[in-house]
């Protein structure tokens, strides 16, 4: 437990937020040049009561409830000296590489940053302070004023903390902009008097709606989209002021500067704030605004990996994430994650020094690298392995109690509980950062001070440090058997090769092998999806087994993490970059650049402006083609009349397409019927969630339409849990994953699903044919179509298994 030094009080930390910062540092390891080089705490955004004083203080006692203001200036400085403290270039910020963050249990903090905050507040008011003091800084920033046309894009947590700071300065008639319908409901609950959905809706009409043609007097831009900025631009007033808050993923943005000289319209810029505290808490204090009210989702401490993990994958739902800070007697050092290792790394609790502070679990941790390159750390007792992607290894191994399964030098003993090596150095090379480097290095600390277990009856003799081939073969799940080949067998079957006589070995037209050493790098939305994982596992068989190098990555449909797959990919030298986009716009600027180093782009399921191929859907027709199945379904079994949900997922814009399609087609084949429900689901965790949801505020529900495979199937899990006949119930989807097929075999809820191209395996050899023209130089189509393919339990057992 910290001691307060002179002027500083012991604060026991209640509540922290979780910031958007707090998530960049957390899928990317850096947010522009702050970049995460070792393990360190996350966490700013506090609120906790004093329990001790330093020497020197005053007006502060035990028992207040306090705000923390996370940043240190030194004090000295010309911007300290101006009151501009916020700028100082040697402050220190909490969760700002290189100061840890406050997910712990108790920090000592200057008393003149603890700010009281009055009885009626809680430590939720008070570590909400921090968020709405961005707000209050954006807002002061625009001159906002009473009378002003304000607009705000972006629905997150800070674009909605300027919404209530444009209120709290007398603000009437603000209007928000997004593209998720449940944070526009949010933003109206908060005082918005219009939320426009600039998907839906045409937003310079909207702006000349509202406000009677003479566009905006003051516009906050908190999403950092480049598609916002250049909205606020376009629909701003003559003589307006736009205040530009977000971080544009890639650092850049192309903006229409010669129309900004033309309205000679005023930038300025947000980079936190300074003097904000006293005023944003008098705020909260009178009523005038209710900051918590932001706030969607609670969880406690240990559940800390979870909120990270929900505020990065379900930002439809989860607006603003708290975490509540389990206390106890001892206190602890606060949990340390390492960001750029995954997002499923382990966490640990580490000092300040860096070395492991937390016992790991008796049972020793297995480290595992897969064929595809997964580095895994599997911890005994959690529910999943916690893994990275990596391209190339350098092992150095010793003697130990730890299990090593998978690649490791010719002669390893992977056998038996206990026997084999602690891992004792690793490597990345190249273009992996140094940041995942780093905190591989923490995971391996972590495994040379592995307590207990029994030494190796047969101790591994330590080897010289060797490279691991770039694609490694399979290993085995965590205590599993062994391979059967030796790892030194690069590019046997045993690794997952094709054979000759593998169809997915096959060439591209007429199952001629020819050697193409292409490096390919593959980055994509959810591998969750298992029609997208095995696709990407074909693929990888057909590129390897003729000569080349690949690589394939998750982003999570995070777009930060995409884009720096992407500029990963360019840095390595790749010659081919296939790419399903999380957000299309994006990713342009980082494709452009990759192109202009002569990088061919193949572009899965989006039509982008820089990509050699656009290998595409007609979404709005594979959704109609959904919704009329559903539609055919319900005239045929409840003579056109049933209740209906939808499971869509319009983060996505390609995928909001697809659900409009499917409630225009329901809408239209089966006029009698409702769609009572519809909620976002991308995976089978959504997808049971949401329909379990559904059944419980609409148990007449007996149709679930869904955008793809991974809803339908949580879909049919829910469904037969729901204590009803299976019968009554027909899903319809898309992607024939093979978890659909399997329901389908079971006379399962499972009505309906198309197949896009055909099986995983004729998608890879699809994808394959196409990138080979790309690196033979052969002429291509910019656009081409997938084909449609409809399937039933009446023919299901054409693709069943395949």
């Amino acid at each position: 437990m910290p001691e307060p030094g002179r002027g500083e009080v012991l604060v026991k930390v209640e509540r922290v937020g979780v910031c958007g910062s707090d998530l960049h540092y957390f899928t990317e390891g850096r947010i522009g040049p702050y970049v995460v080089e070792y393990p360190f705490v996350l966490g700013h955004e506090a609120g906790g009561k004093v329990v001790k004083l330093g020497e020197g203080v005053e007006g502060l006692e035990p028992g207040d409830t306090v705000a923390l203001e996370p940043g240190i200036a030194c004090g000295r400085c010309s911007f300290c000296l101006s009151g501009r403290y916020h700028l100082c270039p040697d402050v220190r910020f909490f969760a700002t590489p290189p100061i840890d963050g406050v997910f712990s249990e108790y920090v000592a903090h200057p008393a003149a940053l603890s700010f009281k905050v009055p009885p009626h507040m809680d430590s939720l008011d008070a570590a909400l302070i921090e968020p709405l003091a961005v707000g209050f800084h954006a807002a002061g920033q625009g001159g906002a004023v009473l009378g002003q046309k304000a607009v705000v894009f972006g629905t997150g947590c800070i674009g909605l903390m300027s919404l209530l700071a444009l209120k709290a300065r007398g603000l009437a008639g603000i209007a928000v902009s997004d593209v998720m319908p449940k944070r526009l409901q949010k933003a109206l609950s908060l005082g918005a008097a219009h939320a426009v959905n600039s998907r839906e809706e045409d937003f310079a009409e909207a702006t000349a709606r509202i406000t009677s043609g003479e566009g905006w007097d003051l516009a906050i831009e908190t999403s950092g989209a480049e598609a916002a900025a250049r909205l606020a631009i376009e629909t701003a007033k003559k003589g307006a002021t736009i205040v530009l808050v977000g971080y544009a993923p890639s650092g850049e943005m192309t903006l229409p500067l010669s129309l900004a000289l033309d309205k000679e319209l005023t930038f300025k810029t947000v980079f936190r704030y300074h003097h904000i505290y006293p005023m944003a808490i008098e705020a909260v204090a009178a009523g005038r605004i209710r900051p918590r009210d932001v706030a969607t989702h609670e969880f406690e401490f240990d559940d800390l990996q979870n909120a990270l993990d929900q505020s990065v994958s379900n930002k439809a739902e989860v607006v603003k994430s708290v975490i509540r800070i389990s206390w106890s007697p001892a206190g602890r050092r606060g949990v340390t994650l390492c960001p750029a290792f995954g997002r499923d790394s382990p966490r640990h609790a580490f000092s300040r020094a860096g070395a492991p502070a937390l016992a790991i679990d008796r049972a020793p941790p297995v480290l595992a690298v897969s064929r595809a390159g997964t580095l895994s750390l599997a911890m005994p007792g959690r529910s999943a392995p916690r893994s990275a992607t990596v391209s190339a290894l350098s092992l150095s191994l010793a003697p130990g109690p730890c299990r090593w399964s998978g690649v490791g030098p010719p002669g390893l003993n992977r056998t038996g509980p206990c026997e084999g090596a602690a891992i004792k150095e690793l490597q990345v090379k190249p273009p992996h950062t140094p940041t995942l480097a780093a905190c591989a290095a923490a995971a391996i600390l972590m495994l040379s001070a592995c307590p207990g277990g029994e030494q190796p009856s047969q101790p591994a003799t330590p080897a010289a440090p060797a490279a691991a081939p770039a694609v490694p073969p399979a290993a085995p799940e965590a205590g599993g058997a062994e391979p059967s080949a030796p790892a030194a067998a690069v590019g046997s079957a045993a690794q997952g090769a094709p054979s000759a006589g593998d169809p997915a070995a096959s060439g591209p037209a007429d199952g001629a092998r020819t050697v193409r050493p292409m490096k390919v790098g593959m980055t994509v939305q959810d591998l969750s999806n298992q029609l997208w994982a095995g696709a990407c596992d074909a693929l990888e068989k057909l590129v390897e087994g003729n000569g080349g190098d690949f690589t394939y990555l998750d982003c999570k449909s995070n777009v930060s993490a995409q884009v720096g797959q992407i500029e990963n990919f360019v840095a390595s030298g790749v010659d081919i970059i296939v790419i399903q986009p999380a957000e299309a716009n994006a990713v342009e600027a980082p494709l452009a650049a990759a192109r202009a180093k002569g990088i061919k782009v193949y572009c899965w399921d989006e039509d982008i402006e820089n990509a050699d191929i656009n290998w595409l859907i007609d979404n709005y027709e594979l959704g109609r083609m959904i919704g009329k199945g559903a539609a055919d379904w319900i005239n045929q079994k409840y003579g056109g009349k049933a209740e209906v949900a939808i499971l869509d997922y319009p983060q996505l814009e390609i995928l909001l397409r697809r659900g409009n399609g499917i409630a225009d087609a329901i809408a239209e084949f089966a006029p009698e019927s409702r769609v009572v429900a519809r909620d976002s689901a991308i995976n089978p965790t959504e997808g049971m969630s949401k329909t379990e949801t559904f059944l419980q505020g609409h148990p007449d529900i007996r149709v679930i339409a869904a955008i793809g495979g991974g809803g339908a199937v949580g879909a049919n899990e829910a469904v037969k849990g729901s204590g009803k006949p299976v019968a009554e119930f027909g899903i319809f989807a898309a992607d024939a994953t093979p978890e659909e097929l399997e329901a389908m075999k079971n006379g399962e809820a499972v009505r309906f699903s198309i197949l896009i191209t055909g099986t995983p395996k004729e998608i890879g050899a699809e994808l394959y044919r196409w990138i080979s023209k790309l690196y033979d130089g052969d002429p291509v189509e910019r656009r081409v179509y997938r084909e449609l393919i409809p399937v039933t339990p009446a023919n299901f057992e054409q693709y069943y298994g395949k």
